[in-house]
């Protein structure tokens, strides 16, 4: 990405949420090693598609997010309602490196510093317009919705990574309960009719193995049916993924992933009348 010193190109679209998503998953740990908190988080209104340069805006929060300031906690926050400029600040960071301002004039931006000391940066990334995104998602649902009735549970700590497996999952009909530890996880399956479980392992209260473990037992002692369980994890070494298999797990999808993947992995595992 460093190389893209041409002209902007504004037509390239992208999801919010993803961008915040990458983030976090690959700052999160190098951070808590330093001792220091990360938070993403998206203002209400601003998740909608945009169009700009996600390469360059990536590129800009990776150079910012990799110099923390050693006094405090990071904060990551999108917001900008629809059709207004993007607007990300980050706080709890060392002033912006020259190659991060020159980023942001090439996407015809401004970057400036906050009261507070926080780096806030203007993106004329407007959204995608409403017409076309009901056009989409009406062709989508009439073409592309596979998993129409399909009952899924997601289970992640992190709100950026639901957010972002429910973008991943729009339009494909599939209904959806998000969950935030695996204690949730039990007590849902439970009481309600599901299809499938895709569950993040590193959770409070019960992780992701233990839930799983727990619903196989009272499957078995309950003649209940096998439910299909994916583990979607950061940790996926290969001892990690034989674990998560003798766990009960059927598959795995390791973080960071792709929609089609996501997509390819449910349709193999997905019940079929």
């Amino acid at each position: 990405m460093a190389g893209q010193d041409q002209d902007n190109d504004p037509s390239v679209e992208f999801a919010l949420a993803e961008i915040a998503r990458e983030c976090e998953d690959a700052f999160s740990p190098l951070l808590r090693d330093r001792g220091v908190h990360l938070e993403v988080a998206i203002a209400m209104g601003a998740g909608r598609r945009r169009k700009g340069d996600p390469f360059r805006l990536r590129e800009v929060l990776d150079l910012l997010l990799a110099n923390p300031d050693p006094s405090g906690n990071v904060r990551l926050f999108f917001s900008g309602r629809p059709e207004r400029p993007l607007t990300v600040e980050v706080s709890g960071v060392q002033p912006p490196p020259v190659r991060a301002i020159e980023l942001v004039g090439l996407m015809k931006g401004l970057i400036d510093q906050t009261p507070s000391g926080a780096a806030k940066l203007t993106l004329p990334f407007g959204t995608v317009d409403a017409s076309d995104t009901g056009r989409s998602a009406v062709r989508a649902k009439a073409v592309d919705a596979p998993f129409s009735g399909l009952q899924l549970l997601i289970a992640d700590d992190s709100p950026t990574n639901l957010m972002v497996i429910r973008e991943m999952l729009a339009n494909t009909g599939a209904s959806i309960t998000a969950v935030s530890d695996g204690a949730q996880v039990v007590e849902t399956w439970r009481t309600a009719q599901l299809d499938m479980l895709l569950l993040d392992i590193a959770m409070p209260v019960m992780d992701g193995l233990s839930a799983l473990r727990a619903i196989r037992a009272e499957e078995d002692q309950l003649g209940r049916p096998h439910i299909p369980a994916v583990a979607v994890t950061a940790n996926a070494l290969k001892h990690q993924l034989d674990e998560y298999i003798m766990g009960g797990f059927d598959t795995h999808i390791a973080k960071p992933f792709r929609r089609q993947e996501l997509i390819s992995t449910i349709e193999a595992l997905r019940p079929h009348p």
